[in-house]
């Protein structure tokens, strides 16, 4: 059976994410001193509803920007991408985090990818939804990868 989410974006996302953001509320930590929101399964819903109309036919201008960019061989060259959900953040810094469903042939599918808005970073996390809450810590400063 299909859930809400699968059958208006066309999109299955990994059933470790999927279950992990059915629980209906935010899960905060800290990327280094960033503090970090998880998403629930409902928001990430809204916000691709209300992204999606503007795909990557919209930011052509900004994906010919990103190739400038130093980028990761494990992801597509993209500002947006349909195939990319939003899974947390920091709205504040304009840091998004994304579970990339179309990867390059060096990535993987599910895998976890960064984006600064504001300058145009993108970077991957790493390969799975563990990975990036492995990242997160419960108070600043005190991550791991720091």
């Amino acid at each position: 059976m299909h859930s809400e989410f699968e059958q208006i974006t066309g999109l299955t996302l990994p059933e470790m994410l999927m279950d992990s953001l059915k629980t209906g509320r935010r899960v905060i930590g800290y990327e280094k001193w960033i503090p970090v929101s998880v998403y629930p399964l409902g928001e990430i819903l809204e916000i691709w509803k209300r992204f999606m109309p503007w795909d990557n036919q919209t930011y052509f201008e900004y994906d010919q920007m990103a190739w400038s960019q130093e980028w990761d061989q494990r992801v597509k060259r993209h500002w947006c991408h349909r195939k990319w959900v939003l899974i947390g953040g920091n709205d504040l810094y304009n840091m998004y985090y994304y579970c990339d469903l179309d990867p390059t042939p060096f990535g993987i599918e599910g895998q976890i990818i960064y984006a600064n808005m504001e300058t145009g970073h993108m970077d991957w996390v790493g390969g799975d939804y563990t990975e990036f809450l492995a990242r997160l810590s419960p108070r600043p400063c005190d991550n791991p990868s720091a």
